[in-house]
């Protein structure tokens, strides 16, 4: 982790981590099917004997490592620090899902979750391991998607934002995956000038990972959501979000050429927003991860 991580979660920042097995115990206590990170069927297809038997065996170690005790009334308890760290994720108020992908379509994620003056991340180090830190307030978090992101000191591409149909979007970039030189020509139909339209082609086609920052403020009727999706090659860093078009409601793609320095601001500014969540939706990662 880099000096700027370490500040961000503290070195004795409180952590804690679980078996799979014992967060599905855990959220099963508190009333909660899913959290991000966790896969909408983390057990398999387990009978009702078999998952009755990995219950008690993850409330066994729980027990054991202190994590988990009985009050008076026979109730199980959460230990303070595990409720410090896991009910912020259970039941959060605002949500930051960072999911960062390689062009060969390896991904790993990163979930913060904010509850009154809680901060906490969520990240999964290894299959089946997952791991709760307690971070130093929104700016902790901040800084952490910074570090997420690898945010360097590039240099933002000499070029304007554009805007384009999503459909002629989605053919550059599948002829940009492959290889083509023809991704050029469907950014020029699109309306893009020849520099931009072979900057951008050439961006899609040197991409070295896709990162989708999804911000969502929960609410008890309705959950509002926005963000951005980073796509990061050697030549710099381009936002794409997704939004309608005013007149016709065609789905239409931003790509916006970023500096280093102006996507830390970015990722600032989604991590410190404190009511309003982002119009814009990220682009939908699935569709960039095409294989070369």
């Amino acid at each position: 982790m880099t000096e700027e991580g370490a500040r961000a979660m503290g070195e004795r920042a409180l952590s804690l981590n679980l078996g799979r097995e014992e967060l599905v115990f855990l959220l099963w206590l508190l009333g909660v099917n899913h959290i991000p990170g966790l896969s909408p069927r983390p057990l398999g297809n387990l009978t009702v004997e078999q998952a009755a038997i990995v219950g008690l065996t993850a409330e066994h170690s729980l027990r054991a490592r202190g994590l988990l005790g009985t009050a008076t009334d026979g109730r199980l308890v959460l230990d303070r620090a595990v409720a410090a760290l896991l009910l912020p994720c259970a039941f959060p108020e605002y949500s930051i899902t960072a999911i960062r992908r390689s062009i060969a379509g390896r991904g790993r994620g990163l979930y913060i979750h904010l509850a009154g003056s809680r901060v906490v991340a969520h990240t999964v180090p290894e299959p089946a391991i997952h791991r709760f830190v307690a971070l130093a307030g929104r700016p902790g978090a901040a800084a952490l998607l910074a570090e997420f992101v690898e945010v360097d000191t590039r240099p933002m591409p000499a070029l304007t934002s554009v805007t384009l149909p999503e459909t002629l979007f989605r053919e550059a970039q599948a002829l940009a995956a492959r290889g083509s030189d023809l991704a050029p020509g469907v950014l020029t139909r699109a309306g893009l000038d020849a520099e931009t339209a072979y900057a951008l082609a050439s961006a899609l086609t040197a991409a070295a990972s896709f990162v989708t920052v999804t911000v969502t403020r929960h609410a008890p009727d309705t959950s509002t959501h926005g963000g951005v999706t980073l796509l990061v090659s050697t030549g710099g860093f381009w936002a794409l979000t997704r939004a309608a078009a005013p007149e016709t409601g065609e789905a239409m793609i931003m790509a916006r050429p970023l500096a280093g320095e102006a996507v830390g601001e970015l990722l600032a500014e989604l991590a410190l927003a404190e009511q309003e969540v982002p119009s814009e939706t990220p682009y939908d990662l699935s569709l960039l991860t095409g294989t070369r």
